[in-house]
């Protein structure tokens, strides 16, 4: 079955519990929902919900197990995705300056 996967750059809000322990992030997601934009209306709201700040999108596709053939770590999300319909997981940077990073 296929998903769709995005990547975001994004900064937690103001308002969020990770505001200062943390600069920004990369958010990846798998959405069930396959259509580009009726997905991403998905991703977004979760993650502003969330309140973290999309920055920009990196990367957007579609893909099938076969697409994590040699990354079993991240095949889970996939999978995941399949009974949930969409997973997140944040990859954080510290919430100092590091090399060509942006941080709020």
């Amino acid at each position: 079955m296929k998903v769709r996967f995005f990547s975001f750059e994004a900064l937690p809000s103001k308002d969020s519990v990770d505001y200062q322990k943390y600069g920004g992030g990369q958010i990846v997601c798998w959405i069930k929902e396959l259509d580009e934009s009726k997905a991403r209306v998905i991703a977004e709201k979760s993650i502003l919900e969330n309140n973290w700040i999309i920055l920009a999108l990196e990367d957007s596709r579609i893909v099938d197990e076969s697409s994590y053939e040699e990354q079993p770590e991240t095949l889970e999300f996939y999978k995941q995705c399949l009974i949930d319909g969409e997973v997140y997981e944040i990859h954080t940077w510290p919430n100092e300056i590091q090399d060509n990073d942006i941080v709020h």
